[in-house]
């Protein structure tokens, strides 16, 4: 009685990741997986549990899994979509969120709002969030505002409702006017799997402003303590989180290379 439910002869069952008999017990035509990250990557033994799930819903044709979850640990970054002008997350290859995985498998659909400003839509992130150099965490929670990558005006935390409220869902290839028509056709037209990405910056909360989240983030960048920062960026901004360090992207150390010729001696080296 507490894990099955009967709603208008409907069979509603509620099951926990960690029990391989749970996720055996019956057939399903929509099935839902909540917070896969926190999940063991096997079952018992038995296989990944978004797996197991797809194999309870085989009995309909038009069975569906949904899968949703704050992300873990990878490191990804953004690139310039010249087609769109909007900047978006790129596909890579060093990413062990689970979740991640299979929002890059998928349409890659990403939340974008119109600038209060400008117009012009853009996909809010933690890198769009600005406040004073050298602001302690109070100060930058009071300061602290939203900075439109096109137009550089910056947004008031006051607006993220009216953003909100015109906000659309783009993929890649797709652009959007500026009365927030989605418009072009998408790389990942014909997929299977409908993907979406959405930053915990646009969450309804009212006091979840700007400032929040960065005084959030200093305030846990000042403990030095990993687990802390991680949590800020997994949980509030749903972003995947990376040690970093000042080393460049990998792509311009490459650049930086020459033919190797035996017995010479680079410049200043003795």
């Amino acid at each position: 009685t507490k894990t099955l439910k009967i709603i208008n002869g409907i069979a509603f069952r509620m099951a926990w990741a960690g029990s391989a008999a749970e996720l055996a017990s019956d057939s399903a035509a929509l099935g839902f997986v909540d917070e896969r990250d926190r999940m063991g990557e096997s079952v018992k033994g038995e296989g990944d549990p978004v797996e197991l799930m797809e194999a309870r819903t085989s009995t309909f044709p038009d069975g569906k899994v949904g899968v949703a979850s704050t992300p873990t640990v990878g490191t990804v970054q953004t690139v310039l979509d010249e087609r769109s002008g909007l900047h978006r997350w790129e596909i890579s290859d060093a990413v062990e969120s689970p979740i991640w995985i299979l929002w890059q498998e998928g349409t890659r659909h990403e939340w974008a709002w119109p600038c209060v400003h400008c117009e012009e839509y853009f996909i809010p992130r933690m890198d769009t969030i600005k406040w004073p150099e050298e602001s302690t965490p109070e100060s930058a929670g009071r300061h602290a505002k939203m900075e439109c990558p096109n137009c550089n005006e910056l947004i008031d935390s006051q607006f993220k409702d009216r953003m909100n409220k015109k906000g659309v869902f783009v993929s890649p290839g797709q652009s959007i006017t500026k009365k927030g028509e989605v418009i072009g056709k998408s790389d990942t037209e014909g997929n299977d799997i409908a993907s979406y990405w959405i930053s915990g910056l646009c969450t309804f909360s009212s006091k979840k402003t700007f400032g929040f989240f960065a005084r959030r983030y200093l305030n846990a960048v000042k403990t030095r303590e990993p687990d802390k920062i991680q949590a800020v960026i997994n949980t509030e901004l749903g972003e995947l989180y990376s040690v970093k360090g000042e080393a460049p992207r990998w792509e311009a150390v490459y650049d930086k290379r020459k033919p190797y010729e035996q017995g010479a001696v680079p410049e200043g080296v003795r």
